[in-house]
C-alpha cells in the first residue's frame, strides 16, 4: 500500500525538506496514473483543423485512449456547427453543448472540450456566445455571441392603449416596458350576420339569402336579416284589356273600356238553334241594367237573321222593330173542282187571284201552296202530284185556273187563299 512520504534531512539542529527532482513519469498517484499521463490528459492543447463539420486534432504526448474526464484545449481552424473532433485517430466524437444540443464553433477561436464517455462537452459555455444579433437586443445594451460582443438595436416603446379601427394598427417592433392594452370592441351582434365572428361576438343576424316574395291581395312581412341582393318581387303579369280603363295594378293601366253609351251598337248578331236572338257585344265594362251600357240591335242586324223582317211579311198597320207592315190580310175561300174525268181540273168563279191552293181528291190527298209572285209562268211545271202519277201545270184565265197532269177522279176540294 502506497503512502505520501515527506523526504527530510537533519542540518545538525533541525530537519530541512528534501525536495528530489525527478521526470513525470516517475511521479505516480495513488489510483496507478503517472503524472505524465495526468498532464497528458489535462493540459493537452493543440489546433484542430478539417472541413465542414469535421475536425481532427494531433496531441503530443500522444494519447492511447479517451477516457471520460480526458479534457483538451483547442483552437478552431473551422467554425461551424454540429462538428465532430477525432483526437489523434482514435474516432470522431461530437461536439455538444451541456444541454446536449450540437456546439458551435467559431474559426479561430479557443475552446475547452472534456469527454464524457460519448462526446465533447463544450466548457464555460454560459460565459459567452449565443447567436443573438443587434436587433434582438435591448438599444443601448451589450451581450457577448458566438461572433464575439453586439451592441443592442431593438428600440424601446411605449405601451398604452390601441383602439381597433378599420385598418391595421401597427405597433412597431421593440421592447415594451409599459403594458400595451387592446381597446375593448363592441358588436351588436343582431347586426352581424350569423356564422361571422368579430372581436368574440358571434353575429345572430339570419342570413335570408335570396327571398322571392309574391305579391297577394295581403299585406307580406319582409323579415329581418340579410338578403344577398337576388331576392325578387314576382312581377304582377294580367292582360290590361281585363282590368278596367282608368285602373291600374302594379303599374300596368287598364284598357278595358267603360261603356256608358245608351246607344251601344252591337258587335253582331246571330240566331241561336232555339230561334232566340244572339247578341255580340262590344268588349268592356257595363254596369248593368237601365241608364247605361244598353246594348243597341239595329234593325239591319235583326234582318240579316230573319229574311222575314220585311214589309211585305208584316200585316198591314202593324210595325216590328221599326218597319212599317203592308202585307194586306189573305181572303179564304173553299170550293169545289170541275173535272173532265181526266187530266183536267177546273176552278172558276173565283172573287180574287188565288196565292196559295189546296186541292184533295177522293182517291188521295195532295196539297200545292204557291204565291201567285212565285208561280212559274202559264204552262210550266210545278211541284208535288196528285194521285202519285204525271206531271202537273197550272193554267190561269183572270182568277179562274185549270190543273193539267193528273189524273182527277171523284169530287175535287179546293182551298183558296188570296
Amino acid at each position: 500500500m502506497s503512502k505520501n512520504v515527506l523526504q527530510k534531512i537533519f542540518n545538525g539542529s533541525t530537519f530541512d525538506e528534501i525536495h528530489p527532482i525527478t521526470k513525470a513519469s516517475n511521479v505516480f498517484t495513488s489510483n496507478g496514473k503517472s503524472m505524465e499521463d495526468v498532464f497528458r490528459d489535462r493540459l493537452a492543447y493543440g489546433v484542430a483543423s478539417g472541413s465542414g463539420t469535421t475536425l481532427s486534432i494531433s496531441l503530443n504526448p500522444v494519447p492511447t485512449k479517451l477516457e471520460p474526464g480526458f479534457r483538451l484545449t483547442l483552437k478552431a481552424s473551422v467554425g461551424g456547427t454540429g462538428q465532430t473532433l477525432n483526437v489523434n485517430g482514435i474516432g470522431a466524437k461530437a461536439i455538444k453543448k451541456p444541454n446536449g444540443n450540437p456546439a458551435t464553433l467559431v474559426t479561430g477561436g479557443v475552446y475547452t472540450l472534456v469527454y464524457d464517455g460519448t462526446d465533447f462537452i463544450l466548457q464555460a459555455e454560459g460565459g459567452g456566445g449565443g447567436t443573438a444579433a443587434a436587433g434582438d437586443i435591448r438599444a443601448g445594451k451589450t451581450a457577448d455571441t458566438d461572433t464575439g460582443p453586439v451592441t443592442g438595436s431593438l428600440p424601446v416603446r411605449e405601451g398604452g392603449v390601441v383602439t381597433p379601427g378599420v385598418s391595421p394598427v401597427i405597433k412597431g417592433a421593440g421592447i415594451y416596458d409599459d403594458p400595451i392594452t387592446i381597446a375593448a370592441v363592441s358588436v351588436p351582434a343582431d347586426k352581424l350576420l350569423i356564422g361571422n365572428t368579430v372581436a368574440g361576438t358571434a353575429g345572430t343576424m339570419p342570413n335570408r339569402g335570396a327571398v322571392t316574395i309574391t305579391p297577394s291581395a295581403l299585406a307580406q312581412t319582409i323579415l329581418a336579416g340579410y338578403h344577398n341582393g337576388f331576392g325578387v318581387v314576382a312581377a304582377v303579369t294580367f292582360d290590361a284589356s281585363k282590368l278596367l280603363i282608368g285602373t291600374s295594378i302594379a303599374g300596368t293601366a287598364g284598357t278595358m273600356p267603360n261603356i256608358t253609351a245608351n246607344d251601344d251598337v252591337a258587335q253582331g248578331v246571330g240566331k241561336w238553334p232555339d230561334g232566340g236572338l244572339a247578341v255580340y257585344p262590344r268588349a268592356g265594362y257595363r254596369k248593368g241594367g237601365s241608364g247605361a251600357g244598353e246594348i243597341k240591335v239595329t234593325v239591319d242586324q235583326i234582318k240579316s237573321v230573319n229574311g222575314y223582317l220585311q214589309p211585305e211579311y208584316i200585316k198591314s198597320g202593324a210595325e216590328i222593330f221599326g218597319v212599317q207592315g203592308t202585307l194586306q190580310p189573305l181572303s179564304y175561300i173553299q170550293t169545289t173542282a170541275t173535272s173532265n174525268g181526266g187530266s183536267k181540273a177546273t176552278v172558276s168563279g173565283l172573287p180574287f187571284k188565288p196565292k196559295f191552293i189546296s186541292m184533295t181528291c177522293d182517291t188521295g190527298y195532295a196539297s200545292y201552296n204557291y204565291m201567285t209572285d212565285v208561280l212559274r209562268p202559264t204552262g210550266q211545271n210545278i211541284s208535288g202530284n196528285l194521285n202519285n202519277s204525271g206531271t202537273a201545270y197550272i193554267n190561269f184565265t183572270g182568277n179562274d185556273f185549270e190543273v193539267n197532269g193528273f189524273f182527277w177522279s171523284g169530287t175535287i176540294r179546293v182551298d183558296v187563299w188570296g
